[in-house]
């Protein structure tokens, strides 16, 4: 009979529990691939006694995804062989340079640029209801695939799963704008793949989509966070408008080779 849960298990699960309720923004994403995606994750710990002074988490799925984050000396993975990886990088320049580096000589180049993570939460939460926003469903399916790029069967799983729901603004009953969570926990939702079709931007829709989104996050006793690239000035005023602050800034780098930029 084997034990999940030996001794070295429980002390590490309670000193990143407690990592997470004194700081959730830093922590949300290791959190999250903890506690639901386990067989996909890889983390390494940086620790000075109870207290994590870096980490690196590493997620396998349908994009690989790392998290590099404070007192960092190595990346003990070698991203050249992840195929197409988003880094989150808050640590030292140094191994910064060292992803930006590998990236570079694995052949597809490094895309880098600079992201604000913002949060909104009962105090500075203004609604905006000027659309008709609401919660999508399966029978939105084909209209949420002509602004999402992915395919249907990955969209019905998005739109079915407890942890992506997806909200939607319509104009004469065509959905034109959607925004979703990717992750809930009880503190906090992250919400992201904020898109709206080109012909439609510039009216508020997708800041009516994210207010609903909000809204929903409030209601259930969490804050909501999102990043937003520092120069997108038309999402940042919009965002502020709604309530988010910055509460940090990182480094986002991505392997080219399995992106498109503008």
């Amino acid at each position: 009979m084997l034990s999940l849960f030996n001794a070295l298990n429980r002390s590490l699960l309670s000193i990143l529990k407690r990592h997470y309720l004194e700081n959730p923004v830093q922590y949300v994403y290791l959190m999250y691939d903890i506690l639901y995606y386990p067989e996909y994750t890889e983390l390494y710990l940086n620790l000075s006694g109870s207290r994590i002074t870096g980490y690196v988490l590493f997620w396998r799925g349908y994009v690989s995804s790392m998290h590099v984050f404070g007192n960092v000396r190595e990346i003990p993975i070698d991203i050249k062989d992840a195929g197409n990886i988003v880094v989150h990088a808050l640590t030292k320049p140094d191994i910064t340079m060292s992803l930006i580096e590998k990236l570079n000589a694995a052949g597809g180049g490094a895309y880098v640029s600079r992201l604000l993570t913002m949060i909104c939460n009962d105090f500075t939460f203004k609604e905006y209801t000027r659309h008709s926003v609401r919660r999508l469903g399966l029978q939105d399916v084909d209209e949420f695939v002509k602004i999402i790029n992915v395919d249907k069967a990955e969209a019905k799983a998005r739109l079915t799963s407890p942890h992506w729901h997806y909200y939607g603004a319509f104009i004469n009953n065509k959905l034109v704008s959607v925004g979703g969570t990717y992750i809930k926990l009880p503190e906090l939702w992250v919400i992201g793949d904020v898109t709206t079709l080109p012909e439609y931007r510039n009216m508020g829709l997708a800041k009516s989509v994210v207010s609903a989104i909000v809204k929903d996050a409030l209601r259930s006793g969490a804050m909501a966070m999102l990043h937003v690239d520092e120069n997108n000035e038309p999402a940042l005023r919009a965002y502020r408008e709604i309530g988010f602050h910055a509460v940090q800034e990182f480094l986002l780098i991505k392997e080219t080779s399995g992106f498109n930029y503008p």
